[in-house]
């Protein structure tokens, strides 16, 4: 065979799955804008947390941890609904905010790319930056976590 026959076979595979992967990366981060991720993050944590969850804004790296996705939350605020059915008497012996579990200026988590294509969340890292978190139980072993 000759050598330029050898670099076409090569090199023209290589090339492709190249463009297409570039092409898929770029989709994504024109797909994947705060914008739009802010409300469907929004609705996921709604959806599966007995807590209000607050965040100014949601993003999404797919080059800060590659092949690891990185999904930064800013400005949230976690509210558990655990002392929504305490009696008034019992709320009022509570400090103020009892019920915020956490205040998080920067949170990070990243997350393997093929797992979660697949449905399944495999956590590699979580990051803090600026977090008070408070955990609570109230006079009647009620905790702010549950």
């Amino acid at each position: 065979m000759k050598r330029k026959t050898v670099r076409k076979l090569i090199f023209t595979p290589l090339g492709t799955i190249v463009l297409l992967l570039g092409l898929a990366i770029g989709a994504a981060a024109l797909l994947l804008t705060p914008e739009r991720l802010t409300p469907l993050v929004s609705r996921v944590c709604d959806r599966y947390l007995d807590a209000q969850v607050r965040f100014d804004t949601v993003s999404v790296s797919l080059f800060q941890d590659f092949p690891y996705v990185t999904l930064r939350l800013r400005g949230t605020e976690i509210i558990s609904h655990a002392f929504d059915g305490l009696p008034d008497s019992l709320r009022q012996a509570m400090p103020a905010e009892a019920d915020t579990l956490a205040r998080i200026g920067r949170l990070d988590v990243s997350l393997n790319a093929w797992d979660l294509a697949s449905g399944k969340a495999d956590i590699r890292r979580i990051g803090l930056e600026d977090a008070l978190l408070n955990a609570y139980v109230a006079p009647d072993g009620t905790a702010n976590w549950d």
